[in-house]
């Protein structure tokens, strides 16, 4: 547009037939229709300019559940403006060669232009495909992801939140969370309860609009009228609101809306319906999920069984056409965190969960308000599942899952459009620094390399319940689930990097690849043995962890392995990785990595002319000396559950 306006030309008519002739007249002419090109190719570079500051300006592109269309946009978008300057003007020198007079090769006043253009396109290809967090990992929202890369003040306060509109709900509210001057007792049932054996079901829905009416009627017939106290769908500031889009819904589903007149965020929503649920349990969903018939039962009974439990159903995946469980679904319900707060699926036999996903989870009412809730300090989107799950498992509660309880959920999926979020994100505070300030305790210098040593969230109030609730350390968490974090490799004897045997480089991660570099470089990846070994009962190892990460070596292609999450139980066996006696790195598919002939470069070869690999400048790391420490402090048992 920007060219057009100052003259350009279209591709037939007068303006063409102008270029054309200016294409004849080497002096003059052809000066004008060069610097009317290079403004048109200069416009896809104010355009990437502009990038920047429409990422972290726009509150629509932070999205936390996955990709969402303004952001392909964005990324896409560079990529295609500068590869169509470069072709529009190879064809108009075509066109002048085939039909101009004079000289029929290409003017050399093109070559720095298009030598400028063609790099700017490279490296916007190459961010695309090699800056971690965009190709090399799942795709993620990028400010989220920039805003833990650079320095930010953590202690700014979350503003304060408005009290809900009561739309279709009755006067009755729960009381709030008291403050303890003593350790609580174990909740039991109160004969004050309004819902006593009943379960309200909390619906926190921002611009859900269909998925949402399905979600309340798929509760309301697949729950038994004397397991059912409510549906308390908040409305996080949907347009229309969810009253009127909930209207037709029988009464007999007993829905309560409440609403929020401006978006403030999931765990805000979730805050508000678990403070006003009635029943004496309460079950957190997502506005966008099918519990199968039954759903309710083995939940219900874990809770009677131990009040002080967070229940977990099985999370299949949702069929958004029939709305219901997708025949042969995978199933999921168990997570670890790494040591940024980050949460990671696995899967084992135990019943009992280290750290909830988030979105699905039942727990007592009493429980509820004497564990206070979620963090009053957060906003946004994500970091409250583990925050609920560290603050159970350390304040005398436990996490377990209820097999036979199936809940189908929908995950957002870049490749379909029906799966994408339509609420406008709120601003956000840093949840996951939160996490790591309030619950790491010496496990905090961890925390994104240090970064809250000079610059720490407040989180005086989670502090202060801590000590009411007279709450373990952290490291009690570790050794409750030593199979993941000491086995897992979590908790590693050595770190050190990979160094070819007879050179001075070493391994270092690029993108989705290993390439090999000085040894001395800064930023060489940092590894260790990590993966639980099922051949040897569960103990570690079975495979190679890149430190300070949730990834391992993986597929072992012909330009090396290839970096991919771990899997901590040893199963995958695409991560089967030894290093043995001599330095060879033996994979399970009986081929060893190596590097190419030249040794430039990473590679995969037989394993009797293999390269060997040394441990390159080993060390101990922080991790393992505060977990040993602390489990002589504490007294820790071999004898204690671990898983």
């Amino acid at each position: 547009q920007m060219h057009l306006r100052m003259g350009g030309w279209s591709s037939c008519g007068p303006r063409w037939r102008a270029a054309r002739a200016a294409a004849s007249q080497p002096s003059a002419g052809m000066a004008q229709f060069q610097q009317r090109c290079i403004l048109f190719c200069g416009a896809p570079v104010v355009y990437m300019t502009a990038v920047p500051i429409r990422l972290l300006l726009a509150e629509d592109i932070l999205k936390t559940d996955g990709l969402h269309p303004a952001m392909v946009a964005v990324l896409c978008s560079p990529v295609a403006a500068l590869a169509v300057p470069p072709l529009a003007v190879f064809v108009a020198e075509a066109f002048r060669s085939q039909y101009g007079r004079g000289r029929r090769k290409m003017s050399p006043a093109w070559l720095p232009c298009l030598a400028f253009q063609m790099l700017l396109l490279l490296l916007s290809i190459g961010t695309l495909l090699f800056w971690p967090g965009f190709g090399s990992m799942p795709a993620v929202p990028l400010r989220e992801h920039w805003r833990t890369l650079r320095s930010r003040d953590l202690a700014v306060a979350a503003p304060p939140v408005p009290a809900p509109k009561s739309a279709l709900a009755p006067q009755e509210r729960s009381a709030p969370a008291g403050k303890f001057l003593a350790p609580p007792p174990e909740p039991t049932t109160t004969t004050a309860m309004v819902g006593r054996g009943k379960i309200s079901v909390v619906l926190p829905c921002a611009m859900e609009g269909n998925y949402a009416i399905k979600t309340v009627q798929s509760f309301c017939d697949r729950t038994p009228d004397d397991v059912l106290q409510e549906i308390v769908v908040v409305d996080d500031g949907s347009k229309p609101p969810m009253e009127q889009v909930m209207k037709d819904i029988p009464k007999r589903c007993r829905l309560r809306v409440l609403r929020h007149e401006t978006t403030m965020g999931l765990m805000v929503a979730k805050q508000t319906g678990g403070d006003a649920a009635l029943g004496e349990f309460i079950g957190f969903f997502d506005c966008h999920v099918a519990p199968n018939m039954g759903w309710h039962t083995e939940i219900l009974e874990k809770l009677q069984a131990r009040p002080r439990r967070l229940v977990v159903p099985t999370i299949t995946d949702l069929d958004l056409d029939t709305w219901d469980e997708k025949h042969g679904s995978a199933s999921n319900s168990k997570c670890y965190i790494s040591w940024d707060a980050e949460f990671m699926w696995f899967e084992d036999a135990s019943d009992f969960i280290p750290v909830v996903s988030g979105g699905l989870v039942t727990l007592s009412r009493d429980w509820w308000q004497t564990s206070g809730g979620f963090d009053k300090g957060m906003r946004g989107w994500g970091g409250e599942n583990v925050d609920q799950s560290l603050r159970t498992w350390l304040c005398g509660g436990e996490i377990v899952r209820a097999k036979s309880s199936r809940v189908a959920h929908m995950w957002r999926v870049p490749q379909d459009s029906r799966t994408t979020a339509h609420y406008r994100a709120v601003q956000g505070t840093d949840n996951n620094a939160r996490v790591a300030a309030a619950w790491l305790d010496d496990f905090r210098e961890k925390f994104q390399g240090g970064r809250l040593r000079h610059n720490s969230p407040d989180v005086t109030d989670v502090l202060r319940l801590k000590e009411a609730l007279q709450c373990k350390p952290f490291a009690f968490f570790l050794h409750r689930f030593r199979r993941v974090y000491h086995n897992g490799g979590m908790l590693p004897q050595e770190v050190f990097k990979l160094r070819a045997q007879g050179s001075q480089k070493c391994m270092m991660r690029a993108g989705d690849s290993f390439r090999l570099r000085p040894c001395s470089m800064v930023g060489i990846t940092e590894f260790h043995l990590g993966n639980q070994d099922p051949t040897q009962g569960g103990a570690c190892c079975s495979g190679i962890r890149l430190w300070n990460t949730m990834q391992c070596l993986d597929r072992l292609d012909p330009t090396g392995p290839l970096p991919y999450f771990c899997d901590v139980t040893g199963h995958n066996a695409n991560q089967q990785y030894h290093m043995l006696a001599d330095g060879r790195i033996h994979h399970g598919s009986g081929r060893c990595v190596s590097t190419s002939p030249d040794g430039s470069r990473v590679a995969v070869a037989d394993c009797q002319s293999a390269t060997r690999w040394e441990r390159e400048g080993a060390f101990r790391p922080q991790e393992t000396t505060l977990y040993e420490e602390a489990r002589l402090k504490y007294k820790f048992s071999d004898d204690d559950p671990d898983n």
